[in-house]
């Protein structure tokens, strides 16, 4: 079914915008441990997949996402990526915090997580799709004497 808008109907845009931001923690977050100097933060782009998966999410015909993958590659982020370049380790979101125009996604990496790399990119997933991807730096060395929190936030704005 297609509905003709009169030229004059009004319109509205939506506008998406993404960021990460990557936090060590000397200590578990909940149980006292203190961030270990400032976050790394990138603005990241919500890919071809995810504004697929945006309006299918809309539709009902997807659930929210998932997972946060984090890896080692570098290459600049493009509309057309569907991966990460070199992702080192992947695990359930861990916290949802909806607040006014925004969401963000959350994941704690435990001491014993991802170990031996330094986390360099990071993407949002729905299964296997990919929905945003952003590359950090300075990357955030991960050993098992950190935490580490990986934080997608998603802001909605009109233009």
């Amino acid at each position: 079914m297609t509905i003709d808008l009169p030229p004059d109907a009004a319109s509205s845009s939506l506008i998406m915008r993404s960021n990460v931001f990557v936090q060590a923690w000397d200590g578990h977050p909940d149980q006292g441990g203190s961030p270990i100097g400032e976050p790394s933060h990138s603005h990241n782009l919500i890919v071809t997949t995810g504004l697929n998966w945006t309006r299918d999410f809309f539709a009902g015909e997807r659930s929210r996402p998932q997972s946060i993958s984090v890896g080692t590659g570098t290459t600049a982020v493009a509309l057309a990526d569907t991966a990460l370049e070199t992702e080192t380790f992947n695990k359930a979101i861990t916290r949802r915090y909806p607040e006014a125009a925004q969401i963000t996604f959350q994941m704690l990496m435990l001491q014993s997580e991802g170990n031996g790399v330094t986390i360099t990119e990071v993407g949002l997933f729905q299964g296997t799709v990919m929905i945003a991807r952003a590359v950090i730096s300075p990357g955030v060395a991960k050993t098992a004497s950190i935490f580490a929190t990986i934080a997608h936030q998603i802001s909605f704005a009109n233009p």
